[in-house]
């Protein structure tokens, strides 16, 4: 709210076990709190996921793995149906692995997949890993997102970050 301006009411937050495949339905589904409160063309949407990912080795989708999701059984969140950042190591922050056996995945985005009014910031790409600041509790990536947004990233120092200067960053 205080870093991006927007109203306290118009923010939606889910965090560890209240991150449920229910709750994203709710917020993220087609009849969603999401989809009812957007004006098409006019409203600037921020979604950030932390968390994993994981595939399906079968057909080889991919999604996002809500707090109460088996990654054994699913998939949680298609990724199809909401282009999010997500660690595919398979493994957790303690280096325990998700999935008994389980191999990490290289992620290849197919050219075209992310619409082009969408921007994507992302912790990796391809077959790189991201890591986390243990001191500080969050992953790498999210914590120097943060303090970039929070004003770091604002290199001309006209109290205006703009997405060249946080890539930057």
């Amino acid at each position: 709210s205080e870093t991006l301006g927007f109203k306290k009411q118009r923010i939606k937050i889910a965090t560890n076990s209240k991150a449920t495949q229910a709750e994203f339905s709710k917020l993220l589904g087609p009849n969603g709190w999401m989809a009812r409160n957007i004006v098409k063309g006019k409203s600037d949407i921020v979604v950030y996921f932390s968390g994993h990912g994981i595939s399906h080795q079968k057909d080889k989708s991919t999604g996002i793995l809500p707090f109460d999701v088996d990654p054994n059984y699913a998939i949680g969140l298609p990724i199809s149906k909401l282009y999010l950042d997500a660690c595919f190591t398979g493994q957790t922050r303690d280096s325990k692995m998700l999935i008994a056996d389980a191999r990490p995945i290289i992620i290849t985005p197919i050219k075209g997949n992310v619409p082009s009014n969408m921007t994507v910031f992302s912790a990796s790409s391809g077959s790189q890993i991201s890591g986390a600041l243990k001191e500080k509790e969050h992953g790498l990536f999210t914590y120097y997102l943060l303090k970039g947004m929070s004003g770091d990233a604002d290199t001309n120092k006209d109290k205006s970050i703009q997405l060249n200067e946080l890539s930057s960053y």
